[in-house]
């Protein structure tokens, strides 16, 4: 069974930790927001294998990307300002600096919530995935926009590679809703991201 630690951010989220340290009372309807349903229904490996064996001395880091949550710092370059459900990436690519509490001894789980734009079929788009340089995920769009690919692992020898872990959203086609239809938005949008769960052993 895995270890949960106490959650600083909301009584609502018990058994998972902020990442970003002590968060802002937020309930944890808002990562989750009316209207954002996501559906994770694929599981993408990019490493030697099979997935490592279910964790037994685990911990689990939780982060929410909305508005007055202490999470937004681990946001570098290249996002929108957050919204009810989350946080879109600006342009081709958006770095996320994931501190770890402890030094892992296991591949790093990362389960994410989200969204991809465009959400039109004949629109191709896609999301790689690079923590500490190396290419570890690819997202993809699901039924309506909904995320596809988005829990994965990160492996040790990349994870241990450098502390924050230096996650990089690489966006295929960074797409601007006013070039398609008539909403004003002229932002070049990609992935929406509503929150990430991070699980692994420590040492």
């Amino acid at each position: 069974m895995v270890t949960k630690e106490k959650s600083f951010r909301d009584p609502g989220l018990s058994g998972r930790r902020s990442i970003a340290g002590i968060g802002a009372s937020v309930p944890l309807a808002l990562a989750i927001g009316a209207g954002f349903v996501v559906g994770i229904v694929g599981v993408a490996f990019i490493h030697d294998g099979a997935s490592p064996p279910p964790s037994h001395t685990g911990t689990r880091l939780f982060a929410a990307f909305i508005p007055g949550s202490n999470d937004m710092r681990l946001l570098g370059e290249g996002w929108a300002k957050p919204e009810s459900w989350g946080t879109w990436t600006i342009g081709p690519r958006a770095e996320l600096k994931l501190p770890l509490s402890r030094r892992p001894a296991s591949d790093v789980h990362l389960s994410i919530t989200g969204r991809i734009y465009p959400w039109y079929a004949k629109l191709e788009q896609s999301v790689r995935v690079n923590a500490n340089g190396t290419q570890v995920a690819k997202l993809e769009r699901g039924i309506d926009g909904d995320l596809y690919g988005g829990s994965f692992f990160i492996p040790l020898h990349v994870a241990r590679a450098a502390s924050p872990i230096r996650i990089v959203f690489e966006i295929k086609n960074p797409t601007a809703p006013n070039s398609i239809d008539d909403n004003p938005d002229s932002r070049p949008l990609g992935l929406g991201l509503g929150s990430i769960e991070v699980t692994y052993d420590g040492e």
